[in-house]
């Protein structure tokens, strides 16, 4: 898109070129005209203003900026992987189907969050339909309450200054516009988390 919009200023930077070389050739041609030609009115004028371009409208936003990352870390520590870990779960299955067109697009907003790598991946599933549950919410306008509980995980490795491992049990819960609810769905979360260096703050790495 911003390619897009560095070609159509520079087809503009052109049409202004073209546009005072032709009214150049307008003011010689009427110093060199015959005095009661001069005074009449030149209509080649009007024909060079009428070519001009209208200046090109301000793209809008697109929809669904992801926040910061302070703004979605609101109230947990970006030191703490376990605060980090929770608030990503949450928000991962807090929806709005009326502005996102997938799990995977409402996951994306969170980006923030995650590392790079992981951003990337989510990125490239964009495209990836919506499943059926999401649907049956959007045909009801719905947004989800998400709750989330810590749950601890025998086979997850141990936490290093660098990596850690969190796993929670999130419920949601779909309330629609139209005054429908849906029933409470629960599963189980695992989250790896890593940084590039002690002290810094955490990021998602993975998530199954």
């Amino acid at each position: 898109f911003r390619r897009l919009a560095v070609h159509r200023a520079e087809v503009r930077v052109n049409r202004r070129h073209v546009a005072l070389l032709a009214l150049l050739g307008v003011i010689l041609a009427a110093c060199s005209a015959p005095a009661a030609r001069v005074s009449a009115p030149p209509a080649a004028s009007a024909s060079v203003s009428g070519r001009a371009p209208a200046a090109a409208p301000e793209p809008a936003p697109a929809p669904g900026l992801a926040s910061s990352r302070a703004q979605l870390l609101a109230g947990a520590d970006p030191s703490d992987p376990t605060s980090v870990a929770a608030t990503f779960a949450r928000l991962s299955w807090t929806l709005d189907t009326t502005t996102e067109a997938s799990e995977v697009a409402a996951e994306a907003l969170l980006a923030p969050l995650m590392t790079p790598q992981l951003a990337a991946q989510v990125q490239a599933g964009m495209s990836t339909h919506a499943g059926a549950t999401f649907l049956l919410w959007r045909s009801h306008q719905a947004t989800t309450v998400a709750s989330v509980v810590e749950t601890f995980d025998p086979g997850a490795p141990a936490d290093t200054p660098l990596m850690a491992y969190r796993s929670f049990a999130i419920t949601v819960t779909p309330h629609g516009r139209d005054g429908w609810s849906g029933p409470p769905a629960t599963e189980v979360e695992f989250l790896t988390l890593s940084r590039p260096a002690p002290g810094l703050p955490w990021s998602i790495s993975n998530v199954t």
